[in-house]
């Protein structure tokens, strides 16, 4: 019977067996189709408790390593050797953190934008209908919105950011309202920095940041830093997609190849048939599917990036905070691999109007912003940066997302729980992580039937189309729509449930 070997005895107990299977499956130890014990024969043997191990199995289980099949247990999945992959809790901390020699000259001249998006809007029905699809509606108190983009305002630690605010702006003016560096200031990227450290074992210098307000910007920069580095030849992103994410790439003349998704990920074939040399991605959870990328599938997307020079790999880890099952997975970024780019942003785990996101740049692309581009002028103001990097350090950013967490998930559970009645006539999907979950009804109604009879009975849905482009062999499931919850009540939820049952004869 196999018995993986515990070593660090200063780790718990359920971080040790978790790294024991993850290394036996990728060193070849533990090979694809092996059985491990069940949680219970495991447990004896270790003198564990059964809730250690099944702990273990299920985060190895969300990131790809064993599969859990009915009255089988856990079978081991099939891994892509050759490449180490990233594991929660493996990293080791570093003495040092790799430093790009710091610029902060005295005088920035004015940003270089990107051209309109409303030429990119024009370019066809896929791009016109999105903006309005994603974004919270507002009209009026007694539609019930499932908006995928909703956050739960009323939550927000009022009286802490008040404190915080008021202590920002009791700073000299000369600091407040001092401009920026290119890179956003210093203090800031150290807060950020000790976080990811914290959070997602992302060990970076506060050289490698780049500051930006939002992910529209964030993702204009860095096209301008790859064109100062490489040709890029085509931006690969996964189908279904981030839909701003390819405005904007498409709008600043990139040629856009879109891959197709399956439960591990992109599809490796069509990636390597395709002329790109970069690829935007969501490993931790894939928008707006919610699916996780196996480990199999990220050590061939590492791989792939390794066999060219000019390859790289955007990790958009945009919500990675709230996971519910398991452990956070952890990103591609903590490899070392210097062909990858995390990206991240406070919009989410804040609020929307948070408009700050950042990158973790390798040492030899953030030594380039540092020389090459500091004609770009920060657009993130002083005094947010100050309360961003304040809220971080006090401590109270992660308690918040904490609570956070917790309240989200309940309201999820409180859908699952109104939608329990109607589970025969409904297929639910992604509910590990993130602000939805995924519904195909299985009634003779279109997508387009179910968002109009729903709006009908007072309640707004989104048909998962909307985030698939067009593509051979690829096409939208029927009759699905994306049920967001996180800026609802539970009342508002029950009464949507009610709503869409009655719209959907339920």
């Amino acid at each position: 019977m196999y018995l993986p070997i515990l070593k660090d005895i200063d780790k718990p107990l359920f971080l040790q067996l978790y790294q024991a299977i993850a290394e036996d499956c990728l060193r070849g130890r533990l090979l694809a189709g092996d059985k491990l014990p069940s949680r219970r024969k495991m447990a004896r043997e270790l003198r564990v408790s059964v809730n250690t191990v099944d702990s273990a199995y299920q985060q190895l289980v969300s990131e790809g390593y064993l599969e859990s099949r009915p009255r089988s247990g856990f079978i081991v999945r099939k891994l892509y050797v050759g490449r180490e992959l990233p594991m929660s809790s493996l990293h080791s901390p570093a003495s040092t953190a790799p430093s790009t020699p710091s610029s902060t000259p005295s005088q920035y001249s004015e940003p270089i934008l990107s051209p309109a998006l409303s030429e990119a809007l024009s370019q066809g029905p896929f791009l016109t209908r999105l903006d309005d699809e994603f974004e919270p509606s507002v009209t009026g108190e007694s539609l019930i919105d499932f908006s995928p983009a909703g956050v739960d305002l009323s939550s927000l630690p009022s009286k802490e950011f008040k404190k915080l605010m008021r202590d920002v702006f009791s700073l000299p003016p000369e600091l407040l309202f001092a401009p920026s560096p290119p890179t956003g200031t210093l203090v800031l990227r150290q807060s950020i920095s000790r976080y990811l450290s914290r959070s997602r074992g992302l060990l970076c210098s506060p050289d490698q940041i780049v500051i930006g307000a939002g992910t529209d910007f964030i993702l204009q920069y860095l096209v301008h830093l790859f064109d100062r580095l490489i040709s890029v030849n085509s931006i690969a992103m996964e189908n279904p997609l981030y839909s701003k994410a390819f405005q904007i790439f498409s709008a600043l003349g990139k040629s856009v190849e879109l891959i197709a998704v399956d439960r591990s990920g992109p599809d490796m074939t069509a990636l390597d048939e395709s002329m790109s040399n970069i690829i935007y991605v969501t490993p931790a959870h894939q928008f707006p599917l919610g699916t996780v990328m196996s480990a199999g599938r990220r050590a061939e997307l590492l791989d792939w990036a390794s066999r060219a020079p000019d390859r790289y790999i955007v990790e958009d880890d945009y919500d990675s905070e709230f996971r519910y099952a398991g452990r956070p997975v952890p990103p591609l970024s903590i490899t070392g691999s210097k062909r990858v780019i995390y990206l991240g942003t406070f919009s989410k785990s804040v609020a929307p109007a948070m408009r700050v996101s950042y990158l973790v740049l390798p040492p030899h692309l953030a030594y380039i912003c540092h020389d090459k581009m500091d004609y770009f002028n920060n657009t993130v103001s002083m005094h947010d940066q100050l309360f961003l990097s304040a809220l971080i350090d006090s401590g109270i950013y992660e308690r918040h997302i904490n609570r956070m967490r917790t309240l989200y998930r309940r309201k999820r559970d409180h859908l699952l729980k109104a939608l329990q009645p109607f589970r025969d006539d409904i297929e639910i999907r992604g509910t590990d992580a993130g602000h939805h979950i995924i519904c195909k009804i299985h009634r003779a109604y279109t997508e387009a039937q179910l968002v109009t009879h729903a709006f009908e009975e007072g309640v707004k849905v989104y048909g998962i189309s909307s985030f698939y482009f067009e593509q051979d062999g690829v096409k939208p499931p029927t009759s699905t729509v994306l049920l967001g919850y996180a800026a609802l009540s539970n009342e508002q939820i029950s009464r949507g449930v009610s709503g869409l049952a009655e719209a959907w004869k339920l």
